[in-house]
């Protein structure tokens, strides 16, 4: 391996699938859709686990004692992250992504009608 290599420079170059790369822009959507996982995997885990049967605080149904409370409002404020935060946290990364896309495009191109030589005039 050469003293360029990947491994060698120390910089994630994005080789792996779902890697970060030095981009702040990539590194914030990887953030924004790896938040919308774990917060779809929380939500699933709270539902599997049965914390729904204990939302029956809404109605007034349920008892005052303070477990059966704190599940109830855990898988709320799951169901509500998941419902309202996790499809914006997907929306924008989508639109951060187009915006990366075109933004990329746009500089190969200026780069590419950019002269070689800027300080020489013609």
């Amino acid at each position: 391996m050469g003293p360029d290599t990947p491994q060698m420079t120390g910089k994630n170059t994005g080789g792996a699938a779902g890697a970060p790369t030095d981009d702040p822009l990539e590194r914030v959507i990887h953030a924004f859709l790896k938040r919308a996982v774990w917060w779809s995997a929380a939500f699933v885990v709270a539902s599997l686990a049965g914390l729904r049967a204990y939302t029956s605080l809404l109605s007034g149904t349920a008892s005052v004692e303070v477990v059966p409370v704190v599940f109830g409002v855990t898988y709320l404020l799951l169901y509500a992250g998941l419902v309202f935060l996790v499809p914006v946290l997907v929306i924008a990364a989508g639109l951060l992504k187009g915006v990366a896309w075109v933004g990329g495009s746009r500089m190969q191109t200026v780069a590419s009608e950019t002269p070689t030589q800027p300080g020489k005039k013609e």
